[in-house]
């Protein structure tokens, strides 16, 4: 048995397979260990923070997703928490 190690985001339960080793995933039937980090909270914020400033980017250069302000209020409200709770715990 071999082992490759590497490190990847989970989107909508899919784990993207870096481009060296996606010959040997459509090759073998693999098995995944996964271990992580408890720190949740810090990757959440970093992903709102990631998709707010993609959003701020679009609207400078005309390139914006019109948010309803439901959307929009609940966004910045998620966000405002997770920035309060990240420099509250620091």
């Amino acid at each position: 048995m071999h082992a490759v190690e590497f490190q990847a985001s989970i989107e909508d339960g899919i784990i993207k397979v870096p481009p060296q080793y996606q010959d040997i995933a459509k090759n073998h039937l693999v098995k995944l260990i996964m271990m992580y980090d408890d720190n949740t909270d810090e990757l959440e914020f970093k992903k709102n923070k990631a998709t707010i400033e993609k959003q701020v980017e679009d609207y400078r250069t005309g390139h914006a997703n019109i948010l309803s302000e439901d959307d929009y209020n609940e966004k910045m409200t998620r966000f405002m928490r997770d920035l309060k709770s990240k420099y509250e715990s620091s």
